[in-house]
């Protein structure tokens, strides 16, 4: 933390060390003040914890097997996120969401460039997901506890279960 004013960046890493997030006040043109929280005031942004390290690597276990299997954010890191960071299952879907943005680009221009992609059928999908995706999550935010954890563990049972036998049936 970058501290101005009559506050010493050395108080700061010392509530760091700490593991508290102390709250910071800055003169005129400092940076924003801390709160209770570790956040900057800002909504959705708070202060880096021990637990963002193991977050970090499941993004690249995420990453890796979305660039080999084409699968990540809902198979590797919702579940992942829910057990790992203790947040309700809502802010784990929309924080897998938008974690999964620029690596979904960043796979598909790598695909793009190798003719890997049926445009007209990505365009169908998208089309369909951005609908969907859009209507179910007031469905899912007004769900009673605990629903959305079951519906996502059923869900990835029967298509875990259905790769399964369509593999059997190829043997």
């Amino acid at each position: 933390l970058a501290m101005q004013g009559e506050h010493t960046g050395q108080a700061a890493a010392a509530a760091a060390a700490a593991g508290s997030a102390a709250h910071v006040e800055t003169t005129k043109g400092g940076p924003p003040a801390l709160n209770s929280d570790g956040a900057h005031g800002m909504s959705g942004f708070r202060a880096l914890r021990g637990s963002d390290v193991a977050l970090a690597a499941v993004g690249g276990v995420s990453g890796f097997a979305s660039g080999l299997l084409g699968i990540g954010g809902g198979t590797v890191v919702t579940p992942l996120l829910a057990v790992l960071s203790g947040m309700p299952q809502a802010a784990v879907v929309g924080t897998s969401l938008a974690g999964m943005a620029l690596p979904a680009c960043a796979g598909l221009l790598k695909h793009a460039r190798l003719n890997n992609v049926d445009w007209l059928m990505a365009a169908g999908l998208s089309v369909g997901s951005l609908v969907g995706s859009y209507s179910c999550s007031s469905l899912a935010l007004s769900a009673p506890p605990h629903t959305m954890e079951v519906a996502f563990s059923v869900g990835m049972a029967v298509l875990g279960n259905r790769t399964l036998a369509g593999l059997r049936k190829k043997a």
